[in-house]
This record gives C-alpha cells, structure tokens and sequence, in this order.
C-alpha cells in the first residue's frame, strides 16, 4: 500500500532512542503510523495490527527525530572512539519493554 519513508524516534538520555512511530508514503502523502500498530518491521514488508490507517498528513511534533531525514547521511559523534563520523546505515533492535 506504500513505502515507509522514515523512521521517528525519541531520545531518552542515556537510553537507547525509543522508536515511536513510522513515517510512510501512500498516495503521494506522508502518513503517521504509531509504532503500538506495527506489528512486525521486516526488511521487505511492515505488518500492521488493524488496516485502518489515518491518511491525515504527517507533521513532525517537538521532540521527534527523523532516522533518515536528520542522521542518515549526517555527522554524529562516535562516544565510544569520542571522533566525529558520518552515519550510513542504522541498526534497530527491539528490547523488551520497549515496544516496537
């Protein structure tokens, strides 16, 4: 039914970032799809708990980083080296607890 354009995550301190929803295209529009409705991220298709989706445009609320659109590609700080590096790929891992 469309493509998942972007990831959004929360930073949550010293935690990992909490993913909480997913930015998709259908239809030439950008939806939002919280991530309590995904229920399996595969690396082909995404899996949702109910078919209805809110075709409303997304719009990006304070707090909220975009995976792609703000750190892909980006210079981000390696703690563990303490060196500036451009970020090209992204690992996501669910934790228990933690949702999607």
């Amino acid at each position: 039914m469309g493509r998942l354009a972007d990831v959004i995550v929360r930073l949550r301190g010293r935690d990992y970032p909490l993913v909480t929803g997913l930015v998709a295209r259908m239809g030439g529009r950008e939806v939002f799809l919280p991530a309590e409705q995904v229920a399996d991220l595969g690396t082909e298709k995404i899996a949702l708990t109910s078919p209805r989706v809110d075709l409303r445009h997304f719009e990006r609320r304070e707090g909220e980083v975009l995976l792609r659109a703000d750190v892909l590609g980006h210079r981000v700080i390696d703690v563990a080296d303490a060196e500036l590096v451009r970020a090209y790929d992204i690992e996501l891992e669910q934790r228990p607890g933690d949702g999607c």
